[in-house]
């Protein structure tokens, strides 16, 4: 077994294996040492701690892209020297015995040893350089440099190595929070430190973690290949073209998901409804059953319409009308999702219906939700929605999703008249004055989630249609599309409540905030500024 604790026998080591092992196991070496450097950066006023830490962080990105992917090594050579000058000249200042400046010098070694394999194709250079860096790290951990060298001698490939979190079990506990006390001095100085704490954390955790984010090797490139000039200029610079760099590789405008209301772009660059498929069936005779039941049920809803009982209530009245929209005028035309999300609503009024309807037309809307309650349930695609509603969103998603489909509504560009009343309707449900004010008890005022879940669904939907176009005509650089860039993003970014959106609810929204920045740099790049 190679001696960690003796360098001349790990060069030997290092001397007999291909240079993508010696790389790989240099780079996560080094990597593992990061959190190391928050007891150094802990007694460090904070901004001089992240000119400190850019280098550091920059003279690593190297090594990791080009052990992952070699086939992107050529394009990067030119930028490897200055990488690791960089961190050479970081670890010159800082140079100490303490853990610090081991991890210091371990990221300076794993720069410098990729420098010298990338560039000169030394291997005897490179064997060296990871002699040194492995010697040190393994002075704070050598189990997990034992487990990366028994892994490659076992065969295990250094791309898929390099894709392992780096340590086998948990992350030890010192370590852990060494990194969150240092990812959080970073993150308050407000300068796209992100950017680095996030791609940190992927290697951390590993590409093949569920919290970790996609490894796109463009992305990487583009992050390497940033003029020296720009990384001299500091973490504030420099983060914030990486941060657009970010937002040019991760912005996937999300597919429209099952809700009331689905839309298209039309030609006039405006939201328009779409319609969608006819009710599923799993057999021909569960077709039959449901189009019986939706003939029995749809007599009912007549009868009801012909009391017109919404006179009586603003609130069933519009329910009323996005029920018929929904249930449709033939079985084909029947919308399963909306149909369910307004029978809620007609059901919530129905629960009051004998304080505000007359005798006949409460007994009516009674009976109407009584046949919902049993129609429903016979279509899997409700059933699976429905089990699909969390208990309750937070109030200010809820309220911040209500302020933008009525900002969309009152745009005078972004949606036909239809789509309008459609997103005043479903915004207007959510909140109060509908079914709401018929609860006297201000904590029962809230709606069923089946209506809170079907507003964000649907502001999910409106924006996903609105934003795609224009993001692609951004990432291509299309000067066709600028002035679909130009109408549609300016106009979103006057609407408010987006950003608030995005914050309160980072799982469905979170793409808006790299998509807003997008366009935005977009517009400013088409108009010259």
């Amino acid at each position: 077994m190679v001696k960690l604790r003796n360098r001349k026998g790990l060069q030997r080591w290092f001397e007999e294996q291909p240079v993508e092992s010696t790389l790989t196991v240099l780079t996560r070496s080094a990597l593992r040492l990061i959190p190391a450097l928050a007891v150094y950066i802990g007694d460090d006023p904070p901004s001089r701690s992240a000119k400190f830490m850019l280098p550091i962080f920059r003279g690593l990105a190297p090594p990791y892209l080009g052990g992952l992917r070699p086939d992107k090594e050529r394009s990067i050579i030119d930028y490897i020297e200055d990488a690791s000058e960089g961190v050479l000249n970081i670890g010159a200042i800082h140079r100490s015995n303490d853990d610090a400046g081991i991890a210091i010098e371990a990221a300076v070694y794993a720069a410098g040893a990729y420098s010298a394999s990338a560039v000169a194709m030394d291997d005897t250079a490179a064997s060296e350089g990871a002699a040194d860096a492995v010697f040190l790290a393994s002075s704070i951990d050598d189990h997990e440099i034992h487990a990366d060298i028994l892994a490659l001698g076992a065969g295990v490939r250094h791309e898929a190595l390099l894709r392992r979190p780096l340590w086998e079990q948990e992350v030890p506990k010192l370590f852990l929070d060494s990194w969150r006390d240092l990812k959080e001095t970073l993150i308050s100085l407000d300068s796209n430190w992100s950017v680095w704490t996030e791609w940190y954390e992927d290697r951390l955790f590993g590409l093949t973690n569920k919290r970790s984010r996609q490894f796109i090797a463009d992305l990487e490139v583009d992050r390497i290949c940033i003029s020296d000039q720009d990384w001299a200029n500091g973490p504030k610079h420099v983060n914030a073209l990486i941060a657009d760099i970010e937002a040019k590789y991760r912005v996937q405008v999300p597919e429209q998901m099952p809700a009331s209301q689905a839309f298209e772009l039309g030609e006039d660059g405006i939201l328009h409804r779409s319609f969608g498929v006819s009710p599923a069936a799993r057999t021909a005779a569960q077709e039959k059953r449901l189009r019986d039941a939706w003939k029995a049920h749809e007599d009912i809803l007549k009868s009801v319409e012909i009391l017109n009982p919404g006179r009586n209530s603003t609130a069933l009245e519009s329910a009323l009308k996005a029920y018929r929209r929904a249930m449709g005028d033939t079985y084909e035309e029947l919308n399963v999702i909306a149909l369910g999300v307004h029978g809620t609503r007609i059901s919530a009024v129905a629960e009051r219906a004998d304080s505000i309807l007359m005798e006949d037309a409460a007994a009516e809307v009674v009976a109407l939700a009584a046949s919902h309650g049993m129609f429903m349930p016979q279509f899997d695609a409700w059933n699976e929605w429905r089990a699909d509603a969390r208990e309750q969103f937070p109030e200010d998603a809820v309220n911040s999703a209500a302020r933008v489909a009525l900002n969309i509504a009152h745009a005078d560009d972004l949606a036909d008249d239809e789509v309008k009343t459609d997103l005043t309707d479903v915004a207007v449900a959510a909140s109060a004055g509908s079914i709401l004010d018929l609860r006297a008890d201000p904590a029962e005022r809230r709606p069923p989630p089946e209506i809170e879940k079907d507003l964000i669904l649907v502001v999910s939907n409106a924006l996903s249609t609105l934003f795609k176009e224009p993001v692609k005509c951004a990432r291509d650089g299309s000067l066709q599309g600028v002035e679909l860039v130009f109408k549609i993003s300016v106009t979103l970014l006057m609407l408010g409540g987006l950003k608030e959106l995005a914050t309160a609810l980072p799982a469905e929204y979170g793409w808006v905030q790299f998509a807003l920045k997008m366009l935005d740099s977009a517009a400013k790049a088409a108009s010259g500024g």
